[in-house]
């Protein structure tokens, strides 16, 4: 049988058969790793002259939290608490050279990103077009691989494997560390942070929770919650939203935690216990609920240092009101 030994013509750039959106993958792909890319140098940005502002922007200690940024970590040199070096410059960095910690160590990560296989596999395609996808023309007519520079830098992806592992188990030992809160005792605690909850929740359950003080429906579930977030009521939705249907509307609530404990200079325990006994009656007055706990004299003294009237009931209490009130009387037991 008589054969023909000639290849194909090669495709022009884009040329396919596919009768499939190919582009729409490489493009995705494109778009994300160029808002990644963004992103991070903005972020290593963002530690330049923090050593020199005496400030750190990528280290969150309120609420007695202990929050490193995994873009900083390990930290060398740097004003939070983690820096291995203290908050001074090393001695050997330019003087006219803009400094952030993260410059210093984001290029091991990134380097075994960037020579991961399947990250070359996605890239090569996006951003290279090399091919841009299966059975597409490429832009080029010859292929290299990676036995030449630049693409046999690729080849150190087994090394920066070791580094990566070892950023493993120093981001772990962060994660652990970000577990633990400092109460206003110096006690250490065992939680999970929570930056932004949204709830689903009874109508009538998100309106009370979102008063605000001076209300009739502002009580003890208002305050408390108030007292660690602020609520934003988002949209309701009618019973038929559901199935089945039940006899109530719902109403989407978003809460964002917020640093109010450490601005009203309280212990958190004794004062949570105080807005509860502030309400324990919520239809009595602030001086028939308190007056079972303190003397009389104490808490006229303190109400009136306080500015605020005997008669009134703790629903028209604004929280900073509460906590100066708190703070006027003396501890109990």
């Amino acid at each position: 049988m008589d054969y023909a030994d000639t290849l194909p013509p090669q495709r022009r750039f884009g040329q396919t058969t596919r009768p499939d959106a190919w582009w729409v993958q490489p493009l995705f792909v494109f778009l994300g790793f160029s808002a990644f890319i963004v992103y991070s140098t903005w972020a290593a940005f963002q530690g330049i002259g923090d050593i020199h502002n005496h400030a750190c922007s990528y280290w969150y200690g309120g609420n007695g939290a202990n929050y490193l940024s995994p873009f900083y970590s390990p930290e060398m040199w740097g004003t939070s608490p983690h820096a291995v070096f203290g908050a001074a410059l090393p001695s050997w960095w330019p003087g006219w050279a803009p400094f952030s910690p993260a410059f210093l160590i984001l290029w091991a990560p990134a380097g075994f990103r960037f020579t991961c296989y399947y990250y070359r596999g996605a890239y090569y395609k996006a951003f290279w077009a090399d091919p841009i996808n299966c059975a597409v023309g490429e832009p080029r007519k010859t292929f290299l691989g990676e036995r030449s520079f630049p693409l046999i830098l690729q080849n150190i992806h087994r090394y920066m494997f070791y580094l990566a592992a070892l950023f493993i188990v120093i981001l772990s030992y962060d994660a652990w560390l970000g577990m633990w809160f400092t109460d206003s005792t110096g006690t250490e605690h065992f939680g999970i942070g929570v930056g932004t909850i949204v709830l689903m929740l009874q109508r009538e359950v998100a309106d009370r929770i979102a008063t605000a003080p001076g209300k009739s429906e502002y009580g003890l579930l208002s305050a408390t919650t108030q007292l660690y977030a602020r609520v934003e009521k988002l949209f309701t939705l009618p019973a038929g939203a559901f199935s089945p249907p039940p006899k109530v509307q719902s109403t989407a609530v978003r809460l964002t935690m917020v640093e109010r404990l450490e601005k009203l200079h309280v212990p958190e325990t004794e004062f949570v216990d105080f807005i509860k006994l502030a309400f324990g009656q919520k239809r009595k007055t602030l001086w028939n609920n308190l007056k079972e706990r303190y003397k009389q004299g104490d808490l006229r003294a303190a109400l009136e240092q306080s500015g605020i009237k005997p008669n009134v009931r703790a629903e028209a209490l604004t929280l900073e009101d509460t906590a100066k009130l708190f703070r006027g009387l003396p501890a109990t037991r």
